[in-house]
């Protein structure tokens, strides 16, 4: 409320729109000019001066600056979008690849036919601990080797994950594909 006054004041004094200050005053006419040439105003009427424009000028300056301080400042805690917070949980994820990518590695040494997909699903609390533990979709997965999932699931288990920024419960995907690369012959 005290912006929009400080706003509103900055207005009409910047704009000589106050009663007997000349422009649109509301029907008021031009106060007559004085021989000195300055103006004479009605009686209990401050004329605005130009410290005092600066100052309010300055005010509102001021408070603006200070409310985007505020929004940059408070960026980290601001909500996040859906996206941001399923990419937050990707990025985690995907940088235990390679620890899950040595799990598959062991298992085709003993059996190259090990598969390529494993997909997991796990369902965390707004806290960031697991609402349910993370398990492998099976319709969506062709790596059944109990030994390279149990490796996988563990994996994918010991991650820290981030509280919701909104206070929400989060399910999560995330589909590895591995290739398998052939030696020459």
């Amino acid at each position: 409320m005290l912006r929009r006054y400080l706003i509103g004041t900055l207005v009409v004094g910047v704009l000589g729109l106050a009663p007997g200050l000349g422009g649109c005053g509301g029907g008021s006419t031009p106060p007559a000019e004085s021989p000195a040439g300055a103006t004479s105003e009605p009686k209990g009427t401050n004329p605005p001066d130009k410290a005092t424009d600066e100052a309010l000028a300055a005010q509102i300056a001021k408070d603006q600056g200070a409310e985007q301080g505020e929004k940059a400042a408070g960026d980290d805690n601001a909500p996040k979008t859906d996206e941001a917070r399923k990419n937050e949980l990707y990025k985690l994820v995907k940088e235990k690849r390679p620890a899950v990518l040595e799990c598959v590695k062991a298992a085709r040494k003993k059996n190259p036919k090990v598969g390529t997909d494993l997909t997991i699903t796990f369902a965390l609390n707004s806290d960031g601990t697991f609402k349910e533990p993370p398990s492998v979709v099976k319709d969506r997965s062709d790596i059944t080797d109990p030994k390279v999932v149990a490796c996988a699931l563990d994996i994918v288990k010991a991650i820290k994950f981030p509280a919701h920024p909104k206070g929400m419960e989060s399910t999560f995907v995330y589909p590895y594909k591995f290739e398998v690369v052939r030696a020459k012959q």
